[in-house]
């Protein structure tokens, strides 16, 4: 997805639509997409992701190379 359509999508508050950081801990806690959670990239569990099967979800992170 493009920055713009996540934009549109988090506008639209649709309540199926969840945002996943998976940058280091720090890089979360210095800035982070408004209402993603933080999402450990080594050991994501089921409980961190929602039960509707048809919800929306965005992972991101940056890469420093």
């Amino acid at each position: 997805m493009t920055p713009a359509a996540v934009q549109a999508k988090l506008a639209a508050k649709d309540g199926a639509t969840f945002v996943y950081d998976c940058n280091d801990e720090d890089m979360f806690k210095d800035g982070h997409v408004p209402g993603a959670k933080w999402i450990a990239h080594s050991a994501p569990a089921a409980g961190d992701l929602p039960s509707d099967k048809g919800a929306t979800l965005i992972f991101y992170c940056a890469n420093e190379l």
